[in-house]
């Protein structure tokens, strides 16, 4: 395995060179003496003084003489890539708090996030004291979230460079330095945008992925479409604040970046299958092509490429069938990189996908072959092969990846939550069918929508199992394992143990993997899953009402004993909003049949233009007029495009919820509405805004929001629910605001009431 040992002898001269005080020249100087050196020794390793220094690395015929100017090598190129700060480059200015005008082309798809907009920005030119400097430097843009960028956008801007922030937890700026980026420009101000001069390959790629993830968001209801989002094409901006708490709780959250870890479970995947279905070297150039691609597509970031290199090596190592081969190429490709750039080394990004892919290689293929082994005494014949790679694919590729990986978490993140030690087991084996599942059905929605929305209905059940193993494990509030001081050598023995077991005679006797082959309990379980899940999306005959806590107070969701869905308002987050209603309806049903708004508060309406696309009402509803201009625009504008109706109703309009449930208006005034529900014997009120209190019929269970003190002519409540903090007297008032969401479920005669805390 020669890479292997010129890979080690780099990254050993790139790391000393880091511990190290000194000028390149040195270096520089160093690394000539020791190619000389090695010259020397080659020539005259006959000769009786250099004979017994030509000895070859053991294994390998690679003189180990070499190995120094390796070494060396390593370290200059590492000084060379250090930035120097002059005058002529923006970073000299950073925390200066002088204003520079920057010329720049958007060079990466911008990353999109809940509240900005983080861009990767190439200069032309800048200027400063009104002198102009060229510049071909990496910049990374703050904007706002709703910042309309693409790739090859000419800009314009003026902005107070900054230097990357770290702490003692992160260290953004050692982060963005392995890009070559040493400057952010917070929220600057954009002087001027033009469009790209011409439309490249990568635009036109990047549009289809904009296509992909409205696409998404049209096959699959929320939350399930956010996590889909995040796990297959990047952006992470749709995951409600809450569940993306969760995954970093339960220390799943590498499950929704496009990572490493991603890249290389992926590429075993597509691999295993090309291989199987086009044969051995077409399917492997299959699979490389369809992973380049599939980089591209998710935005080509440096993180990106890197793991798919990574991803497409590890099909190469495959084919080669040793696992020496495998390592060496995967060595060779991971020298090659660092030659190009040394800083990569303190990527933690680099770092996974080197360590998952490693993982792959090293075990990959043996538990498989274990596998068969062990199930042959259980699975007859015919299915054996079908059934290891079924196994193979969904299961034991994430455990080999893990064996890697989790060392490395540990040493950089310096905790291990203990919910992983149950979530990441629980949720891993569904990450395959997730992402294949998903991909086919955005591929199939391509073709025809509805044909998406049919293989998307059997992927759903794997999102939906991930989100509500993620909550559960989150929710138990398991503490964390904190690992403050693990040492680089403890990772490198950790490694050397593996590979001591790895490569020594018989170590198949020594580590064993107790894996029961479960293939056909799963299956049985899937179906058994999908059966509940429809038995349970079927409306149960009862009525129930639930008003939202979070960021989606002030929405309420009505579903009749009919079966109808109807959502009153829809509060100030749009995100929130999708995942309170992706929560409740059924996993079939992702529309609503009717949207009712009641402008009492503007907030209280914020979140619904940017939602109507996935909640796509039959009708909306309104009760009086919105005051806010820009709100009322957008949502006109919207629900024109959507072809959604949108009509007033008035004082004593009825809605008609089936079953004999009722939606009645009651009151409408400038500051505030009043509506009411019933059914049988249940009645309930929904008071938006401000409103006399003899406007008020007596009623079962009051929902009431609004200031100040809470009055009711002539009868007592039963329960006074409310999404504000109100001082209420002698009643008992509910709020969501301590409680979260709040749950009555009837069937006409009794009331029952959930809280989510």
């Amino acid at each position: 395995m020669p890479f292997v040992w010129i890979a080690l002898a780099f990254i050993a001269g790139i790391f000393a060179a880091s511990q190290m005080s000194g000028s390149q020249q040195v270096w520089w100087i160093g690394l000539a003496l020791a190619l000389l050196a090695g010259v020397l020794v080659l020539l005259g390793r006959k000769l009786p003084l250099f004979s017994r220094l030509g000895w070859r690395v053991p294994g390998t015929r690679l003189p180990a003489c070499l190995l120094p100017a390796c070494a060396v090598l390593g370290g200059c190129l590492y000084l060379y890539a250090q930035p120097i700060s002059t005058a002529d480059t923006i970073f000299f200015y950073n925390d200066s708090g002088r204003t520079l005008m920057i010329s720049a082309v958007v060079a990466e798809p911008p990353d999109l996030r809940a509240r900005s907009s983080l861009v990767v920005m190439r200069v032309t030119g800048f200027k400063v004291d009104g002198v102009d400097y060229p510049s071909g430097e990496l910049i990374m843009a703050m904007l706002p979230a709703n910042t309309d960028l693409v790739n090859g956008d000419q800009l314009r801007l003026y902005a107070r460079p900054e230097t990357p922030f770290e702490d003692n937890e992160f260290s953004y700026r050692q982060y963005l330095e392995t890009r070559s980026i040493f400057s952010i420009l917070p929220y600057p101000r954009i002087a001027e945008q033009r469009p790209a001069e011409r439309i490249t390959l990568l635009t036109r790629i990047y549009s289809l992925k904009q296509r992909l993830v409205m696409l998404n968001a049209e096959i699959f209801p929320p939350p399930e479409s956010g996590l889909i989002t995040g796990i297959l094409l990047g952006p992470r901006n749709n995951i409600p604040d809450d569940l993306y708490e969760a995954f970093k709780s339960s220390g799943t959250s590498h499950i929704i970046a496009i990572s490493g870890f991603n890249i290389a479970i992926l590429a075993a995947l597509i691999s295993s299958i090309c291989l199987r279905t086009f044969g051995k070297w077409r399917g492997a150039l299959i699979a490389i092509i369809s992973i380049t691609f599939y980089a591209l597509l998710v935005g080509g970031s440096a993180s990106v490429v890197r793991a798919s290199i990574m991803g497409a090596l590890a099909i190469l190592a495959q084919l080669i069938g040793r696992r020496q081969a495998g390592v060496n190429t995967l060595a060779l490709t991971a020298f090659g990189m660092l030659l190009f750039n040394p800083l990569l080394l303190w990527d933690v990004g680099f770092q996974l996908s080197f360590c998952a892919t490693l993982g792959l290689v090293w075990f990959a293929g043996p538990m498989q072959e274990w596998f068969k082994v062990k199930a042959a005494r259980f699975i007859p014949q015919v299915y054996l092969q079908r059934t290891a790679d079924w196994t193979g694919e969904y299961f034991l590729f994430t455990i080999a990846a893990q064996v890697t990986t989790l060392p490395l978490l540990a040493y950089h993140f310096h905790r291990v939550p203990l919910a992983s030690m149950l979530a990441n087991p629980l949720v891993l084996p569904a990450q395959p069918p997730l992402m294949i599942g998903s991909g086919l059905a955005l591929l199939a929605g391509l073709i025809w929508l509805p044909l998406g929305r049919i293989a998307g209905a059997l992927t759903v059940p794997f999102a939906s199992y991930t989100i509500r193993v993620v909550e559960w494990t989150a929710g138990l509030h398991l503490p964390e394992l904190w690992i403050n001081e693990i040492s680089l050598i403890a990772v490198l023995i950790y490694f050397s143990v593996l590979m001591v077991l790895i490569y020594q005679t018989g170590w198949r006797k020594k580590v064993k993997v107790f894996i029961n082959p479960a293939s056909l309990l799963v299956g049985a379980a899937l179906i058994t899953a999908m059966i509940w899940q429809w038995r349970a999306d079927l409306p149960d005959g009862k009525l129930h009402i639930t008003l939202a806590g979070g960021s989606a107070n002030g929405a309420a969701l009505i579903q009749s004993p009919a079966g109808r869905s109807i959502l009153i308002n829809g509060g100030e987050d749009r995100n929130a909003l999708l995942a309170f209603i992706g929560h409740r309806l059924p996993r079939m049903q992702s529309t609503l049949d009717f949207l009712v708004l009641t402008p009492g508060k503007n907030a209280d309406l914020r979140a619904i233009p940017g939602a109507l696309g996935q909640l796509e009402p039959g009708e909306i509803l309104m009760v009086g007029t919105l005051s806010d201009i820009k709100t009322a625009a957008d949502l006109t504008s919207t629900a024109g495009e959507l072809r959604i109706s949108i009509r007033e109703i008035s004082m004593g309009d009825t809605l008609d919820l089936g079953e004999g449930a009722l939606l009645t208006i009651l009151y409408t005034g400038d500051k505030g509405n009043i509506l009411r529900i019933t059914w049988q014997d249940f009645s309930m009120l929904f008071v938006s805004g401000q409103v006399d209190s003899a406007s008020l019929p007596s009623a079962g269970v009051v929902y009431f929001k609004g200031d100040g003190e809470i009055g009711f002519p002539e009868f007592t409540p039963q329960i006074v629910l409310s999404n504000e903090t109100i001082p209420s007297g002698e009643l008992r008032v509910i709020s969501t605001l301590q409680h979260g969401w709040i749950n009555i479920t009837t069937d006409g005669k009794h009331m029952w009431l959930e809280g989510e805390k």
